[in-house]
Parts: structure tokens; sequence; C-alpha cells
């Protein structure tokens, strides 16, 4: 399947679909949400990813969260001012709203995609509001099993949703190595008809690397401007210089993994006739001699290539029909 979001495309043969995820590390400045599109736009990023988060609706007054996401909090003429310098720069904007006040303003502001974040891929009433933005929908899978993100898929195709991207998540900050577990990727591919992303918690680039190279059709990694700014989520978020090189790296992946038809390329396909051995004569063979093993080299010849290594043992028992010099490259000419 080949989603199309906005300018790009997700799935099938299309380059990886790479997203700076800001999430709220913008930490409700709005200039500062500005200055990271910007910076996405250099380091190669598709698409910024932005997480609204209204801290009434989600959590209990007093708690920690609250606190966080009241300090994260912006306005709706903000979103406004963010998609508008997103899609000036020609990147596609989009969000993950923890709650249903965040899925109503995206129905206002009318964004080319809609993700569901981990935390909310049992959140039903959520799925069910945002379904009806009728648009692509993503949804991130941390913390679950397969069975629960067949229940969200199952869900969302319910309430007329036709294109769907998942993306393999580990909800841990960061995520350590040995709990990746990438290659459940490939379940979720043989299990779903819809492209399979990754969505990385974890420190520097290799999983983001990695996950391409199993198939992923999106990668999403979180974004700031400085890895010690005063906020949750930046200390293992990707700076503009971490960014720029991963996304360099993925493309060299991508055209790296080629095609998966078996065949040479083109400037190898010269190399096969002086790489590879052919028969040589190891001695002088006068015309008339049955031809013995020992008398038969596999070398890279000097000249004309002689036969193929393969006739090796054809060869065997034959008798000359001509002189056959040392080192000479043994042809059918030479046989009777």
């Amino acid at each position: 399947m080949k989603i199309r979001v906005g300018n790009k495309t997700i799935g099938e043969d299309s380059p990886t679909f790479i997203v700076a995820e800001v999430g709220t590390n913008h930490n409700g400045d709005v200039n500062l949400a500005l200055e990271m599109v910007d910076r996405a736009k250099e380091a190669g990023a598709d698409a910024v990813k932005f997480q609204p988060v209204n801290p009434e609706a989600s959590y209990v007054r007093g708690t920690e969260p609250y606190e966080i996401y009241s300090r994260a909090w912006l306005e709706e003429d903000d979103w406004i001012k963010i998609k508008e310098r997103t899609e000036h720069k020609g990147l596609v904007f989009f969000a993950a709203p923890a709650d249903i006040p965040g899925a109503k303003m995206m129905k206002r502001l009318r964004p080319p995609l809609v993700k569901i974040s981990s935390p909310s891929m049992t959140n039903v009433p959520l799925q069910n509001e945002l379904a009806q933005l009728g648009v692509p929908v993503m949804v991130s899978t941390g913390m679950s099993y397969v069975g629960e993100v067949e229940k969200a898929v199952r869900n969302l195709e319910s309430n007329g949703v036709r294109e769907i991207v998942l993306l393999h998540c580990v909800s841990l900050y960061p995520a350590p190595t040995e709990c990746l577990n990438l290659l459940s990727m490939q379940t979720m591919m043989r299990v779903f008809p819809y492209p399979v992303g990754y969505s990385d918690h974890s420190l520097g680039r290799v999983a983001c690397l990695a996950a391409v190279a199993l198939g992923a059709k999106v990668i999403e990694k979180h974004f700031t401007l400085d890895k010690e700014m005063e906020g949750p989520e930046h200390r293992f978020s990707a700076d503009s210089a971490d960014f720029r090189t991963l996304v360099q790296e993925i493309r060299e992946v991508e055209s790296a993994l080629g095609s998966p038809y078996k065949a040479p390329c083109e400037p190898e396909i010269s190399k096969r006739d002086t790489y590879r051995r052919c028969l040589v004569a190891n001695q002088d063979i006068p015309s008339g001699t049955v031809i013995r093993e020992e008398m038969i080299g596999l070398k890279r010849p000097e000249g004309r290539r002689g036969l193929e290594t393969d006739f090796f043992y054809q060869v065997i028992g034959r008798k000359a029909a001509k002189n056959i010099r040392k080192d000479e490259s043994i042809r059918f000419e030479h046989l009777s």
C-alpha cells in the first residue's frame, strides 16, 4: 500500500518518510516551535510532528504531568502559525493529540495526517474522534501486544479509516537497546496490509538505520535544538546535527538496499570475466594427448578466456585436438 500525505508518500517503493518529532520540546514557546520547524527542514526531515496535550483533559490537577503539560501549552492560534510555517517550508505538519479537545482542534486545523500515540492506542473514544478527520491515521504501538494492535486497527477500519500506518515503538525514555525488539516490525508487516515504521526513543542512530534495513517505511525521531534545555524529552532527542546525519545515513542505507532482484549491478558485469577463473593448461599438452586432471589449472587467464570452471570434469578424459601451450586457456576448439 502507498499512502499520500501532503506532498509525500508512505509505503511500497517510496523513500523512508522521516519525521522530526518535536512533541512538546517547544516548551510552550511558539517562537521556539517555529524555529524548530526551520531547523527540521534544514536537517532534511519530511515532516514535523507535535503533541498537543490539554492538561485539564489529560491529567489530574496537582500531578507532575499536569504541571509539565501546563507549561507546554500552546493556544490554537499558535498551532495555526506552526502549521502555516511547516507547510511553507514544504514539510508535512501533523500531530498526536492526547485528548478529545486536541482531536477537535485537529478537525479545525485539517492536517493531512493524524497520529495516535502509544498511550492512546487503547483509547477508543479518542480513536473514534480522530477517525472522523478523514485523513490517514498513524498509530504508535508502544507497550502493546499484537492483539491490541489488531483491535485498534479494526476499530479504525470500522470507522471508515482505510489508510493506516503502524509504528513499532518502545515506550521507555530513553529505550535500552536490548528492549528495542525491532524484528517485531516484520511480524506487523506479515499480519497487517499497512505500511510499518519505527518511532525511536533510543540514544544514537543505530536503531533507526537497522529499522530501515528491516523494511521500515517511516522513521520518527525526537528532535530538539539543545539537549540541555529544560523539559522531559530533550536529553534523548536528536539535535539538528544529529538529525541531519541520521537523514543522510538513512538515504545511504536505502541506496545500499537496492532491489530484491539478485543480479550484478551494471559496473560489476564487466568484472565477471576479469575476476572469475577458467580452465588453463598447467603444462604443454601435445595434440592427441588424453587430458588428465593434473593437466588442468583453474586460473585467471592471460588474454582470451577459456572454458568456465564448471566444464572441468567434462574435459578430463577428452583428447587434445591441437597443441595446447602451458598457461593457454583451454577452449572447445582444443578438444576432439
